[in-house]
Formats: C-alpha cells, sequence, structure tokens
C-alpha cells in the first residue's frame, strides 16, 4: 500500500467519523425539538445547518452521507415527531439543493423552494394519516390533529400555513447568508474542528 493511499484511506476515516458525530449530534437536535413540541422545525433547521457545513467543507457526497444516516436514526428513534419528517422531507437536504437552487433566477428558484415547502407539508401531512394514525378519519382532521388546532376555526390553520412558510423563507435566508461569510469569517473556525 503506497503512501498516498494510506494517507486517503486516513482522510477517507477521519471524514466518515466526523460525519457520523455531526449526525448523532444532528439526531440529538431533533430529539430536542420532538421533547419541545414548539421548536420542532426549529430543531429540524439546527440539523439541516449540521448538514450545510459538511457541505461547505466535505463536499455534497459527505452531506448526503450524514443526511441518509440522520434521517435512518431519527425515522427509527422518532417516527412521530414532526421534527423528524421536517427533515427527512426537506429541511436535511435542502442545504445540498440549495447551493443549486442559487443558480437558478431568482423568480425561478423562489417557486422551486416554495413548491418543496408544500411537498413538505403535503409529506408530513400524509405520513401523519398513514402511518401514525393508521389512515382513520379524513386528511382534514389530520391536519388539525398533526397541528394541535383542534376546535380552532380556518384562520388558525391558515395562519399556521402561513408561519410554516415564514419560518422556511427565514431557513432560506439564514442558510444564503451562512453560504455567504463562511469563506470569510466562519471558514477557518469550522475547518479547525472539522479539518478537511
Amino acid at each position: 500500500m503506497s503512501r498516498n493511499t494510506r494517507a486517503e484511506t486516513r482522510r477517507r476515516t477521519r471524514y466518515m467519523v466526523t460525519c457520523a458525530i455531526l449526525a448523532a449530534l444532528s439526531v440529538v437536535a431533533l430529539a430536542l425539538g420532538t421533547i419541545l413540541q414548539i421548536a420542532d422545525l426549529t430543531a429540524a433547521a439546527m440539523a439541516g445547518m449540521v448538514i450545510l457545513l459538511v457541505t461547505l467543507v466535505y463536499g455534497q457526497r459527505y452531506a448526503l452521507l450524514t443526511f441518509a444516516v440522520t434521517s435512518v436514526l431519527a425515522v427509527i428513534l422518532m417516527p412521530q415527531s414532526l421534527a423528524t419528517w421536517s427533515y427527512v422531507l426537506l429541511m436535511g437536504y435542502y442545504p445540498v439543493l440549495h447551493t443549486h437552487l442559487a443558480r437558478l433566477h431568482r423568480v425561478l428558484g423562489w417557486i422551486v423552494k416554495l413548491l418543496l415547502v408544500v411537498v413538505l407539508a403535503l409529506g408530513c401531512l400524509l405520513v401523519f394519516h398513514f402511518l401514525i394514525l393508521g389512515g382513520e378519519g379524513t386528511l382534514y382532521t389530520t391536519f388539525v390533529t398533526m397541528f394541535g388546532l383542534g376546535g380552532t376555526g380556518p384562520l388558525v390553520m391558515i395562519g399556521s400555513v402561513a408561519l410554516e412558510l415564514m419560518v422556511f423563507i427565514l431557513y432560506d435566508v439564514l442558510l444564503y447568508r451562512v453560504v455567504r461569510i463562511y469563506p470569510f469569517r466562519l471558514r477557518r473556525v469550522v475547518e479547525k474542528w472539522m479539518k478537511p
């Protein structure tokens, strides 16, 4: 085995171990979102930020690997959590997509991003309806149950959907800002710990 091959193997092993540790931290963040139910989208966004850092330091391949490990562990450990499904259906892999969507025309990019949020909402609704509730009742009752909106009017439900859109827009802006300041302010700090 040549010296270059050994060095490459050590580098890949170091990347894998770091990604495994970050996946475990992401699962802990999602677990906190499960415990503190009001912070479920925040927990999914925090776990997604980990994926962004892995993307910036190690590349998309390791980021998707970290996302897959985190998703599998979160679904096994917390299958009834909204934070888990928000992470699995959008917020986990979105930081990898974010770099590609940033290249699109601004209007087209936002249309695609908002369509992804609609897919997230519908995906969470369908997962909750079929996997958690066993397909009982209507999708409307599932929506009311999922967001804990029993006994409220349609304005509150529209408000909760609007709040989800606002959270996603803030998440997108945060990702954009982190990507913009990473080379100037964050690279030295992050790469000191992650060692590319």
